[in-house]
């Protein structure tokens, strides 16, 4: 069972603040959501489905078809050319699919520049 509040979720009958959610990843029409102290959990919910219900407070991200992340736990960012990808504070790496990465740099930055490999 899943119900949404403004700052929390009801797993369960578990109260679950959404800042404690690391990122949702797809499992057919199942959804595995990782949490900040290790656990994960499985819930018989599409991933679309569970995005609709978390991106009230709009910190939450679609990275690619299979993962949604919260950018408030984004350690780090690699802007490789070929295998750009996120860290994660669980240091979970997680590709980034081309047609998100600029959506996903101004969601980030603010439209700052994108940088620029460095030449020789």
């Amino acid at each position: 069972m899943l119900l949404s509040h403004k700052t929390e979720l009801i797993i369960n009958r578990q109260p679950l603040s959404r800042n404690d959610i690391i990122c949702l990843k797809a499992d057919g029409n199942y959804s595995e959501i990782y949490f900040d102290d290790g656990c994960k959990t499985l819930l018989a919910l599409c991933l679309k489905k569970l995005e609709n219900r978390l991106t009230e407070p709009n910190n939450y991200f679609r990275i690619h078809k299979s993962m949604v992340v919260n950018l408030d736990h984004v350690k780090d960012v690699v802007w490789d050319r070929d295998y750009p990808f996120l860290v994660l504070s669980n240091n979970y790496k997680v590709a980034i699919a081309r047609r998100k990465k600029e959506e996903l740099r101004k969601r980030l930055y603010f439209d700052l520049p994108l940088p620029q490999p460095l030449s020789c």
